[in-house]
């Protein structure tokens, strides 16, 4: 679906750039130059809407202190992030600088389960963990692939 909105995306800017002739003859370069800049304002525009997820490898995963069942997924991408299927609103928060960058709520407390128990396993079977957060559809989806995980 992205390929085909970037496809229809690009075809429109060019047809902007290109078909619409200048207004005069004499102040042609500057009518060129005023489409590339709002061409390149588009692109950017367009360029920060298009990342719609954080993907990260895990590094370890800890229990926190003092908590029967919330965990630390240690990440080089985020300072903190926490696993709580401890409390009555379960799912897995990022922080960084102190601050919460994103919050997933983990609507059945068997997926919060799930997720403890992909992490745990994978730790101790020592495999690879990819992280990646949906920010658009706010879900979390893990596996234990390590090819395209930055």
């Amino acid at each position: 679906m992205n390929k085909v909105f970037l496809s229809h995306f690009h075809n429109i800017l060019l047809n902007f750039f290109f078909l619409f002739p200048t207004r005069s003859v004499t102040n042609q370069s500057g009518d060129r130059m005023r489409k590339m800049i709002i061409l390149v304002g588009l692109l950017s525009a367009f360029g920060l809407k298009a990342q719609t997820y954080d993907r990260t490898l895990v590094n370890d995963y800890v229990p926190v202190k003092n908590m029967d069942f919330a965990f630390e997924v240690k990440t080089s991408k985020f300072q903190k992030v926490i696993l709580d299927c401890q409390s009555f609103v379960t799912g897995m928060t990022f922080y960084n600088n102190k601050k919460v960058i994103h919050s997933i709520y983990l609507d059945a407390y068997g997926d919060c389960q799930d997720m403890h128990k992909f992490l745990y396993e994978s730790k101790n079977q020592k495999l690879p963990v990819c992280l990646q957060v949906e920010v658009e559809s706010n879900s979390l989806t893990v596996s234990n692939e390590e090819l395209d995980c930055q």
